[in-house]
């Protein structure tokens, strides 16, 4: 029984022989109309067997791994793959091209059914995510539960395949939500652990948070605004939905109007959707008016206003924009005066200062601002023995530059 079980785990391991040996025979094929004599097609049939007996044991282990499961997918999967290689074994004794269009229908049609059963049903066409800037918008249920139900229990509790009856992706037909924890928690060899079948558990991220979520009720409307969470529990849910990975998220500015930007040479979007972070790149004619740029100053975090016709004055503008991640002002007559305008930057990561006037003075200014990352030379006043030089001695702030 262990053996039998133990084959019947090593189907999704198995399964992808046949997929490659299928897919290899198929082109090989097609290539064969166009060059018949090409030397390595007499490889061709030993490739076709290994896919038909590559696919009998798939259809064998999966058997074994499907034993007490039930669904309409698992079902239609059973069948195309048992289909498919009746196929290939039809076509190994008649050798009819034309049984090569069914086996194609049924080798897609087989493998996507697979993949939905493992992966889920929205494997290559995802749903584009909700981004989270910060906690307070946070819907605890719909933004952190449902996300790992998603990751880690869809595959096997969903319409079409409720292993256990059980249906995790409609809130009202979840059940018990207290025995969901209690079996999350078990050790990996119980036989009620979940998820089963050798997949991969909650991690203690996930475990924290679905618990903490049955510990308040298990709401189904509830948002992290609405809860008194401790220092932990925060500092828990920011490493979850990554605020502490990108600073750029965690930027809360109140959103102001733009359109008129639009009409004076600015393309402005935002960084991401419904995002207020915007993104602005000038693109008019002549010289840009950056006074414009003050009232949305909050808001800019990426900046390009490279070969704009820009002078060291102008940075002084530049400088206010307090929350700017990223700035290029390659290709503009700026040195060192300008530069020193731009101490204030304290979130800066990324600057471009191709073809400036820029010198040493300049570069170390800018090396002192505390998130610097990336500094961009080419064609400046710098030379590469010096910046390799400087490159040593900050190893931690990139300095591209022609070597």
């Amino acid at each position: 029984m262990a053996m039998l079980e133990l084959l019947g785990k090593s189907h999704l391991l198995w399964v992808h022989l046949p997929i490659g040996f299928i897919f290899l025979a198929l082109v090989l094929t097609l290539l064969k109309r166009k060059n018949p004599e090409a030397p390595y097609l007499i490889l061709l049939p030993l490739i076709w067997r290994l896919a038909t007996l590559a696919a009998i044991f798939a259809v064998f282990s999966g058997f074994l791994l499907s034993e007490n499961q039930e669904g309409t997918n698992l079902f239609f999967h059973q069948y195309a793959g048992i289909f498919l290689t009746i196929g290939l074994i039809t076509y190994l004794i008649f050798k009819n091209e034309f049984l090569l269009i069914f086996i194609s229908i049924l080798f897609v049609t087989t493998i996507h059914l697979g993949s939905s059963l493992t992966h889920g049903e929205d494997y290559l066409f995802t749903e584009k995510k909700k981004v989270i800037t910060q906690l307070n918008e946070v819907e605890l249920y719909e933004d952190a539960i449902v996300p790992i139900f998603k990751a880690k229990c869809f595959s096997c509790h969903k319409p079409g395949k409720s292993k256990g009856d059980l249906d995790l992706t409609n809130y009202e037909k979840i059940g018990d939500k207290e025995e969901l924890v209690r079996r999350t928690h078990l050790p990996k060899s119980h036989k009620e652990f979940m998820p089963a079948n050798g997949k991969a558990p909650l991690s203690k991220e996930q475990l924290a948070i679905l618990s903490y979520w049955v510990e308040i009720g298990a709401p189904k409307s509830k948002r992290l605004a609405q809860l008194q969470l401790s220092a932990k529990r925060k500092s828990m849910f920011e490493s979850f939905f990554k605020l502490d990975e990108n600073p750029l998220l965690s930027l809360n500015v109140k959103p102001a109007k733009y359109e008129h930007l639009a009409k004076n040479g600015f393309l402005i979007q935002p960084i991401y959707r419904q995002s207020a972070l915007l993104e602005v790149k000038y693109t008019g004619k002549g010289k840009p008016d950056l006074k414009l740029l003050q009232e949305v100053k909050k808001q800019v975090v990426w900046l390009d206003l490279s070969n704009t016709g820009l002078r060291n004055e102008d940075l002084k503008i530049v400088g206010q924009l307090e929350n700017l991640f990223k700035l290029n002002l390659s290709k503009n007559d700026i040195s060192n005066p300008g530069i020193m305008d731009l101490g204030e930057l304290k979130n800066l990561t990324e600057i471009n200062l191709y073809e400036t006037e820029v010198n040493a003075a300049a570069l170390n200014h800018l090396m002192k601002l505390p998130k610097i990352q990336r500094i961009y030379l080419w064609e400046t006043k710098l030379p590469p023995y010096y910046l390799d030089s400087i490159a040593k001695i900050n190893p931690t702030i990139s300095l591209i530059y022609e070597r």
